[in-house]
């Protein structure tokens, strides 16, 4: 098996909290559920199936024993891809 080469420019660090976000805009909200974030990005599974260059208005809720407060912030979508009946 060949070695994948690594792109990516900054260290992804695993992480699972739950996210609520919703399309820049509208009010419907959707929840999810993260897998890495990086100074770069994050990855997060949903069963909504964002589009590419999509605005997201982002809350990821980090779990209660962390002491940490949410973070809030707004998202463009770089790659949307269906997995195991959710998009990630």
């Amino acid at each position: 098996m060949r070695d994948k080469k690594e792109l990516r420019t900054a260290y992804r660090i695993p992480i699972d909290c739950d996210v609520r976000f919703n399309v820049r805009g509208q009010k419907q909200s959707y929840f999810g559920r993260t897998k890495n974030l990086s100074v770069g990005g994050i990855a997060f599974s949903s069963e909504y199936s964002a589009t590419e260059g999509e605005l997201l208005e982002l809350l990821v809720v980090p779990p209660e024993e962390a002491k940490v407060a949410p973070l809030d912030t707004i998202v463009e979508v770089t790659r949307s891809v269906a997995a195991d009946a959710c998009f990630e």
